[in-house]
């Protein structure tokens, strides 16, 4: 792969990272800060990066500026006291809850649920990215959002 296929790669799923990027740090500006710095680092590279498929380096890459970035904000979502889970005031609110639900879960449970409901993802495209067997994605999917049903049962909400 040569340095112009990761750039059309990056081109293409440009919406889908920033989707991604936005559900895993606390603001749009974030979000934005986060691409830009994924943008540098592969416009950066002098070398070629040897991959058939750039999709899942690319991801990985994100989700590794976005878990820098929340340790360097000290920020690592948590239910705030103040914070009502069953009737949220705003998006914020919302986001933050569903955040901190999903931030419960095993990281390839939360990824795949991530990827496949925050960018709009189908299970095969999640494989993809993940290098997974889609059987294998649907199971974590579907492993997660029991645990997910489960704390939403123990915080009495279902």
């Amino acid at each position: 792969m040569n340095h112009q296929q990761l750039l059309d790669t990056l081109r293409q799923e440009k919406e889908r990272l920033f989707q991604y990027a936005s559900y895993r740090l606390p603001t749009t500006q974030d979000a934005e800060d986060a691409l830009q710095d994924l943008y540098i680092s592969m416009t950066d590279k002098q070398r070629e990066i040897s991959l058939d498929n750039p999709k899942p380096y690319i991801y990985r890459a994100l989700s590794n500026i976005c878990v820098d970035r929340l340790r360097k904000m000290r920020y690592f979502e948590s239910l705030e006291s103040n914070t009502s889970i069953t009737e949220p005031e705003n998006f914020d609110e919302e986001f933050k809850i569903i955040n901190s639900l999903i931030s419960l879960l095993p990281k390839e449970q939360s990824e795949i649920i991530r990827l496949h409901l925050h960018c709009a993802m189908t299970f095969a495209e999640v494989a993809e990215i993940t290098a997974l067997p889609v059987a294998t994605v649907k199971s974590r999917f579907r492993y997660g959002i029991a645990h997910l049903r489960d704390e939403l049962k123990r915080l009495d909400i279902l």
